[in-house]
């Protein structure tokens, strides 16, 4: 259900420690792979790094994996026409066997082509000497898949405090508005932050406790009430 065409991903070995990852770079018929350190769950790519990645495209049943740095001409990943061929390769065009369906199993993806009725499951070749992701009908390594993470937005927070103002910029949303306050002067109390910029006293403000958009946050204060 997490699946979204749109958006990006790598397909890799394992989920710790040192992994295997599809390489921009080709095997002849099959794709390299290029080794990444997982942390958290997570694989940083890196700008010159030749991990691919891909997006994903179609929907339930008939999903497609376009690249997005390959060495070569820009396409799909493709098992090939042919029955007997262990091939993962780009093309150019849009067909058939560009088609997958995508399952998961203990956290491992299961993607088959649709279009093909043997060696169409992509998995992981471990064997020294011969180490590739390509496509067979049993065995081999199962893959998993990674999806690129969004960057946190970035927004510029200025705080206005009984007329003084400072900017925090380029802050990540949600942004903690600060919680203790000095009291504005004698007698009056910090009630909370605001993004409106008047407030007469007869009505309640909208209280805010993080900043999630650029803008101005107003502190509010109220006099002390009295214990006596």
């Amino acid at each position: 259900s997490d699946l979204k065409a749109g958006e990006h991903y790598i397909i890799a070995s394992g989920t710790s420690g040192s992994v295997n990852c599809v390489s921009n770079v080709s095997n002849t018929n099959n794709r390299k792979v290029v080794s990444a350190s997982v942390s958290n769950s997570k694989i940083t790519v890196g700008s010159t790094s030749t991990i691919m990645t891909l997006t994903l495209g179609g929907s339930t049943g008939a999903w497609t994996f376009s690249t997005d740095n390959y060495d070569g001409t820009a396409g799909f990943l493709n098992t090939t026409s042919t029955t007997s061929n262990n091939h993962l390769k780009i093309v150019a065009s849009d067909d058939k066997y560009n088609k997958f369906s995508i399952s998961f199993s203990d956290n491992a993806a299961v993607i088959t082509c649709t279009g093909k009725s043997s060696r169409n499951i992509m998995r992981y070749n471990s064997a020294s000497g011969q180490e590739c992701f390509a496509c067979y009908s049993s065995g081999q390594s199962p893959v998993y898949l990674y999806k690129k993470e969004a960057a946190a937005a970035k927004i510029d927070v200025t705080l206005s405090r009984n007329g003084v103002t400072e900017t925090k910029s380029q802050q990540t949303s949600p942004y903690p508005l600060p919680t203790n306050e000095e009291d504005a002067c004698d007698g009056w109390d910090f009630k909370g932050w605001t993004t409106e910029s008047s407030v007469d006293g007869t009505t309640a403000p909208d209280f805010v406790t993080a900043a999630t958009a650029t803008g101005t946050y107003y502190a509010v204060y109220g006099k002390t009430e009295s214990s006596g």
